[in-house]
This record gives C-alpha cells, structure tokens and sequence, in this order.
C-alpha cells in the first residue's frame, strides 16, 4: 500500500506540474492532491471502494479495530516527523510498521509477524512461481518467459 501511495500522489504531481508548464506557469501555487488524501483513500475510501466501509476503513465506535502502528523512531527517513501524512505518503514502508491489529487482534508486534508460518509462506510462493512458469511454457504468447528481471512480454494484438 505504501508505493501504492507513493505512485498515486507522483502521478498526480506529474500531471498538476504538466499543465503548469504547458500553460506558461513556473510552479503550481495549489495542490490539487494532498498526502492526507491520498492516506484517506488508503484507508477510508478503499474500504468503501470493497464495500466494506461499514466495517473498516475508520477507527469508528462498531466497526472492526483495524489498526497499524508505524514506528518512526528508528528510522531517518521519518525524521523530523513535521509532516506524518507527508512521511507515511514519501518514506514510510513495511519495514516501520510495528504493530498490526485486526478485527482487534495482535497480528505483528515490535515488527514481528505472530501465528504466522514464515517458511511456509516462502515454500508456497516459491512453488507458485514455479508452477507458473511450467504453465507459461504451454502458451505460445509467454513460453520464452523466464527469471531474472530481463524478460519482457510481447505486446497484445487486438
């Protein structure tokens, strides 16, 4: 969700500082998008975008406790804190979260998952991706797909 965030506020900002320059103007005097909107259609607008608005998104009297806590302390990136939308939007990512409520229960603390099968999680993903790859060798339009980062796919021809 943090590069979510990130990505939506440098679009927005790409396209304000566009149009600035495409009029003549040397900088853009109103933000159009700030980083506490884009915070708020993490939270309180995805969980309505799901349908969900009703039992998450908020820390609401009768909807779920869902919380997450972000610890600033070690990190220099959220240092000074002047602006805490600005740094979760910017520089926060999941290794400053500390803490995970859900539903009202403790699922990570001090950093931690809890309850949760680490090596199976990774055995998992790992034969996904593995599974995947035999599966793209059947189709001819991604049978040269590989590791590595290099591959890129052909374009779709409608």
């Amino acid at each position: 969700m943090f590069g979510a965030m990130r990505s939506t506020i440098a679009s927005q900002r790409g396209r304000d500082n566009g149009q600035a320059a495409e009029e003549g103007i040397a900088m853009v005097d109103e933000l159009r998008l700030t980083c506490k909107d884009v915070v708020e259609f993490a939270t309180v607008q995805g969980a309505r975008a799901c349908g969900m608005d009703d039992r998450i998104g908020s820390l609401t009297p009768g909807k779920q406790a869902d919380v997450i806590a972000i610890d600033t302390s070690d990190s220099l990136a959220l240092t000074p804190l002047n602006n805490p939308w600005g740094a979760i939007v910017y520089a926060a990512h999941p290794g400053n979260v500390d803490t995970v409520i859900v539903a009202g229960r403790v699922v990570k603390r001090d950093g931690k998952l809890l309850d949760a099968d680490v090596q199976k999680v990774r055995r998992l993903a790992v034969a996904t991706r593995d599974y995947l790859m035999e599966e793209a060798l059947k189709d001819p339009a991604i049978a040269d797909a590989k590791l590595g980062g290099d591959w890129i796919p052909e374009p779709v021809r409608a």
